[in-house]
């Protein structure tokens, strides 16, 4: 009768072990999808490293957050689909959160596509650098306006336009305009300063989760973890899985 009982107790002892061990893997295995996906920053030709806020191609909207959708022209630059259109971008600072954009088409070249997009950029998410000033640009204007007859230009627009560019204006810059190098200061780099979550993505990569969004709720940020989203880091008071050694 003991032998019997030591023999049940082996096998309840046995069969419970192997379902603990089958249960750990499956626990740490089930690792959510979206956090799968954005854990890995991805690269546009000479631009590496490239994770939140910025999204496009082949990475999905969640990785990032709305304002911020590059696409990759000819695998050599991301272009910004959306703000500053027309532009492509050199750098990105992550730490700063500066990025250095450029004209993928030059001036005079991009004339008329500047008067056709214009440049306009939510200022909530953006700002320039304080070397940057918009620079005002007539066409078909009528009145006398001071201005130097070598930065007069030609372009192919309907009817009377006004618009305002981003350009460089240090002591280099206003020389060219002053000398009527209006082509060489529209065609300098930009630095345009970028606001997205700083801190509350700072505390979500300390937890060891992963910056993301939800954009059908009123908090975009979300903290993308290993078993689910949370809004800012893994709660605390519950185990994470993410600190254990």
């Amino acid at each position: 009768m003991k032998v019997n009982l030591f023999q049940s107790l082996i096998l309840h002892f046995i069969i419970t072990a192997f379902c603990i061990l089958i249960a750990i893997p499956l626990c740490f295995s089930a690792d959510d999808d979206r956090y799968l996906t954005c854990r890995t920053p991805y690269s546009c030709g000479v631009v590496g490293d490239i994770d939140y806020p910025f999204w496009g191609d082949d990475r999905s909207p969640y990785c990032g957050r709305k304002g911020f959708q590059l696409g990759c022209q000819d695998n050599q630059f991301p272009t910004l689909r959306s703000g500053f259109k027309g532009f492509n971008v050199s750098r990105i600072n992550r730490k700063l959160q500066l990025m250095t954009i450029f004209r993928n088409v030059l001036f005079p070249s991009s004339c008329s596509q500047l008067f056709r997009e214009m440049i306009a950029f939510n200022e909530t998410l953006f700002s320039y650098g304080q070397e940057v000033r918009n620079l005002s640009l007539f066409y078909d204007c009528s009145g006398n306006l001071s201005q130097s007859d070598e930065n007069k230009f030609t372009c192919h627009v309907d009817g009377n336009e006004v618009i305002r560019v981003p350009i460089v204006l240090n002591d280099l810059d206003e020389n060219r305009l002053v000398a009527g190098q209006l082509e060489e200061a529209l065609n300098e780099d930009v630095n345009v300063k970028y606001n997205a979550d700083s801190e509350s993505c700072s505390s979500c990569m300390n937890s060891q989760g992963v910056c993301g969004s939800n954009s059908s709720n009123s908090t975009p940020f979300l903290c993308l973890c290993r078993d689910r989203p949370h809004d800012q880091t893994y709660p605390e008071g519950e185990d994470n899985p993410f600190t254990q050694t």
